[in-house]
């Protein structure tokens, strides 16, 4: 799910918006990527944060590092 994401000026996530409510980062509890795919035309190459936010939530969301959009990892 594509959701709305402020970065620091590393591209690092502070805050992300999810069902209209911007919840602010507390913690980066975990960040790893993949890189796979990489024969076809258009590969998988993403970085994934998991996250808690301020009110105690985990989310994970991961970077497209080849389009650019931030999504929510769906569990």
């Amino acid at each position: 799910m594509l959701v709305k994401v402020r970065e620091d000026k590393q591209h690092v996530p502070v805050s992300v918006q999810v069902k209209g409510r911007t919840l602010n980062i507390a913690s980066i509890d975990e960040v790893w990527e993949i890189d796979e795919e990489w024969w076809r035309e258009r590969r998988i190459a993403r970085r994934y944060y998991l996250v808690t936010t301020e009110a105690g939530v985990q989310i994970t969301i991961f970077r497209d590092l080849v389009g650019g959009g931030w999504y929510r990892q769906n569990a």
